[in-house]
Parts: C-alpha cells; structure tokens; sequence
C-alpha cells in the first residue's frame, strides 16, 4: 500500500480515536478555521497557507511560533480537526510517526517497503 494507507493501519491498530477527513471534511473546516482567524487570506488560499504550515515540521509539532496571521490560520484549522476528531493526510503521516517515536503506536509487521515515485518522498 501507500505510505498513507500504512500509516491508517498503524493507527488503526493502536485503536487512534481520529478518523481520516474527507476532501468535503477538510473544505468546511478549512472555512471555519478561516472565519475564526480572521479571514487573513483569499478563500482559494487557504488550503496552499495550511499545506506551507504543515509541511514545515518545526510549526507542526509547535517547536516554532510565528506572529503571521496566516499561522493562526494554520493553528486555527489544527484545531478544528481536534474538535471534530478528523486529521488530513499530512496528521495521518505525522501522527504515525509521532506514535512510533513516543510508544503509542505498534509498528506493523513489515519486512520490506517499495519506494514508487521516489521524488515525491
């Protein structure tokens, strides 16, 4: 499978309480999230704002802040996820990770991994 759907399994496993949002989910979170910081960008940008927090790993885990209203967009839509007890793809591969590191997820039993489409890693 894809790392993501290894990631679902991983958590899975480990009876995570999240369950994966949907690209529906994610829009109308993506909007409340937006209303609740303020409205700091234009509504089609606000998936590419999140997508830049989020893939910056030192902002993910909270290990670096920053005064941009487009970050409590960010902080803001992470948020929303919790309340509603979604992730989105990035949460899926960060929570997996993140559970591994810290115990609170079983490693599965896989021997071998195939990197396809090596320049997407």
């Amino acid at each position: 499978g894809t790392y993501h759907s290894l990631a679902l399994a991983q958590l899975r496993k480990s009876a995570h309480p999240m369950r994966l949002a949907s690209p529906s989910d994610q829009q109308h979170l993506q909007d409340i999230a937006w209303h609740r910081a303020g409205r700091p960008c234009g509504v089609r940008e606000i998936g590419d704002v999140i997508d830049r927090y989020k893939t910056d790993r030192a902002y993910y885990f909270g290990e670096k802040q920053d005064d941009d209203p487009l970050y409590e967009l960010f902080m803001q839509y992470q948020m929303v996820l919790r309340e509603h007890q979604l992730m989105d793809f990035t949460d899926l591969i960060y929570q997996a990770v993140q559970g591994l590191i810290d115990g609170t997820v079983e490693a599965l039993n896989v021997t071998h991994l195939i990197a396809d489409e090596f320049q997407d890693t």
